[in-house]
């Protein structure tokens, strides 16, 4: 599962909680990052927390500016 939002493991590395959680020790996932299936069933992650991870767009070739006489 691919996450957006980061994700952070407690002091003891027992349980991952949010950002921003006062048990939030060390950075566990930061977004765009692709969780391993058995992280997010070993720790019941919420997948329809979710956003929608875009991809940046694709780059356009620029037109050349017509010249001027």
């Amino acid at each position: 599962m691919v996450i957006g939002r980061r994700l952070y493991w407690n002091a003891d590395r027992s349980k991952i909680v949010e950002h921003g959680d006062p048990e939030s020790a060390f950075l566990a996932f930061s977004e765009s990052k692709d969780v391993p299936n058995e992280i997010v069933d070993r720790f019941n992650l919420d997948a329809t927390k979710e956003k929608a991870v875009s991809k940046p767009p694709a780059t356009k070739a620029k037109a050349k500016a017509p010249e001027t006489k």
